[in-house]
């Protein structure tokens, strides 16, 4: 992200989103008041992709605003997230935007599969 000169001197974590458009930046961030532009996901969390999100989360940030930056995304064919979901190969936890901002990312993983009320397996 060279054209923010603003995180120059600072440490902030790009974390990989999926293989689509690896260069292309997408946020997820949590603040009381969302841009216009912003798509909400649940409870005062959004997703958006501009600079502009990402540096008034960072010059103006309040204690309970944060963000996730990801390089890329996921991206389904028509109907085929929809029949993935019909095979059971998807499993879906509440909302927590604890868990996505503050608790650790390296283990966010595990601390979701650990929540499923049953062990999930997919079979082929």
């Amino acid at each position: 992200m060279p054209k923010l000169t603003l995180l120059k001197g600072r440490n902030y974590k790009l974390f990989t989103g999926g293989p689509v458009e690896p260069t292309r930046l997408l946020l997820l961030f949590r603040l009381k008041e969302p841009p216009s532009n912003a798509r909400l996901v649940f409870d005062g969390v959004y997703v958006g992709d501009t600079f502009e999100v990402l540096e008034r989360i960072i010059t103006q940030a309040k204690p309970t605003e944060t963000f996730r930056a990801f390089a890329g995304f996921a991206r389904w064919a028509p109907g085929q997230l929809k029949y993935e979901v019909r095979q059971g190969a998807w499993a879906a936890l509440p909302p927590d935007s604890k868990g996505i901002f503050d608790d650790d990312p390296t283990t966010l993983w595990e601390d979701c599969i650990g929540r499923l009320a049953a062990p999930r397996a997919i079979s082929y």
